[in-house]
């Protein structure tokens, strides 16, 4: 019955942190496409431009 409840406690632990993390994470994603955005057009201009 131990060993159960440790590995509850873990998991629940292990739970609250990931929700930690996407509380912190969360607000970043829209910046954090809209840089993989336009590091991609400016990536494909410039191989455009250098492979012509």
């Amino acid at each position: 019955m131990k060993k159960a409840r440790s590995w509850l406690v873990t998991l629940l632990l292990g739970a609250f942190a990931v929700k930690a993390v996407w509380w912190v994470v969360a607000p970043m994603v829209p910046y954090l496409i809209s840089a993989l955005i336009i590091v991609v057009v400016m990536g494909a201009i410039y191989h455009r431009m250098t492979r012509w």
